[in-house]
């Protein structure tokens, strides 16, 4: 992958973080000033669910790339 790519990559994953961050804010708001019970939430919730696993895995999966060329550069594993 080019030096290119990561960046695209990680600027993917940013956005898709301040995305998340974004719909956090607004079912915050709605639900500490809204007038409706908390069942009417729920699919914004799930939502939440889904993003959070969705960049949580694109993390990890570029920490575990990035610490194999790590690896890979200093020739084995540190200690």
């Amino acid at each position: 992958m080019s030096e290119w790519e990561k960046a695209m990559e990680l600027e993917d994953t940013q956005l898709m973080a301040e995305k998340m961050d974004s719909v956090l804010l607004a079912v915050s708001e709605a639900v500490c000033k809204g007038d409706y019970t908390m069942d009417n939430y729920q699919w914004a919730f799930i939502v939440l669910q889904e993003m959070s696993g969705k960049l949580k895995g694109k993390l990890m999966e570029i920490a575990s790339r990035a610490m194999g060329e790590c690896r890979k550069r200093e020739g084995g594993e540190p200690g």
